[in-house]
């Protein structure tokens, strides 16, 4: 399409890890401060993280080919958490639209070569260990990884659909060599969907870091 428009919900949600709530609890120095302790203690998931910040957006977002612009609007926010230090690098990698069909991926200020670059078997090794009919279409899971260690490339696998060659999602993480502005372990987790027999559209994308 060479215009377009959507609505957008953005989510971004910082957790603290590391920290022993329980052993902070019993230390005699925080004692007094056991009225904040105990209800942060509460908000613990499953793995031990605590929220730290949450933010939500919903914006109208569109985009025309010619000549080339974009137009965003914030029709509703919401925060709830104190502001993280590096809150403008995470909010930048929010913000940031992947395409996974690009041949150079780019993550705030470093280039990644993307799993389908024109040349990327000088980059990746595939393999196809698994097919699947979805919806009464064969697709292959299509597995990745970068040839060399120290590539910026990335590792992971897409479901791919026979004869279009058509994404249906993809989920990918860098490298565990890379490191961006002190960012480690960044992965995408990118679903399509068919707006025609052959026309994919992104439905869903999910940034970590």
């Amino acid at each position: 399409f060479y215009n377009y428009a959507y609505e957008e919900y953005n989510k971004l949600n910082v957790e603290v890890r590391n920290i022993n709530i329980d052993k902070m609890r019993d230390q005699l120095i925080f004692k007094p401060f056991s009225f904040i302790i105990n209800p942060i203690a509460g908000m613990r998931d499953s793995a031990g993280n605590l929220p730290g910040y949450l933010m939500e957006t919903i914006n109208d977002y569109a985009y025309q080919h010619s000549p080339r612009k974009t137009y965003e609007f914030i029709t509703s926010s919401n925060s709830f958490g104190m502001l993280p230090a590096n809150t403008f690098q995470l909010l930048t990698l929010l913000k940031q639209r992947v395409n996974a069909y690009d041949n150079f991926i780019r993550i705030l200020d470093r280039d990644f070569v993307g799993p389908f670059y024109d040349h990327a078997d000088n980059y990746y090794t595939f393999s196809v260990p698994d097919t699947q009919i979805i919806d009464g279409i064969k697709f292959f899971r299509f597995a990745f990884r970068p040839k060399r260690s120290g590539l910026n490339a990335f590792e992971g696998y897409a479901w791919v659909r026979l004869g279009t060659y058509e994404l249906r999602d993809i989920s990918m993480r860098l490298n565990p060599n890379a490191v961006i502005n002190y960012l480690r372990n960044v992965s995408f987790d990118i679903t399509y969907t068919s707006l025609t027999d052959s026309l994919p559209f992104l439905r869903t994308m999910k940034a970590t870091a």
